[in-house]
């Protein structure tokens, strides 16, 4: 049982791999998520301080990938037009989430946030093993 008494203290190794890791799957394979929540979840932020850390983490990530994604060729008018027509869905999920967030308990947010994580897990290693066969 992961109560308030049992959360695990920042530490700055820890942190520094797994944003690392975060980084890069998210740079490779936008699968970020996983590695960042093995760091932050043990902690037992304040959902509404976890939630903001996690989108000015994938924030600062995702803007620093920019740069090679367009050196790489990556904003092709298939992926453009793509942006464009998902990015009205982007403030409405922003407001949801924050609306969610504010009104979930740490009681609930953090079994749902680690039962969310592992059906992510699940799916990855689904799909990581259907692409070796």
């Amino acid at each position: 049982r992961h109560g308030a008494d049992h959360a695990a203290g920042p530490n700055r190794i820890a942190a520094a791999f797994w944003g690392t890791v975060a980084g890069f799957t998210s740079f490779v394979a936008h699968v970020g998520g996983p590695p960042f929540q093995v760091y932050a979840l043990p902690i037992r932020l304040d959902p509404k301080v976890l939630s903001g850390t996690s989108a000015i983490f994938f924030a600062a990530t995702n803007a620093l990938k920019l740069i090679p994604y367009f050196a790489l060729g990556q904003f092709d008018t298939a992926n453009l037009t793509a942006s464009a027509v998902l990015m009205p869905l982007a403030p409405l999920s922003t407001i949801a989430g924050a609306w969610l967030v504010r009104r979930m308990r740490p009681e609930i947010f953090y079994p749902f946030t680690y039962a969310t994580v592992a059906v992510v897990a699940v799916k990855l290693l689904w799909d990581g093993i259907a692409g070796l066969m």
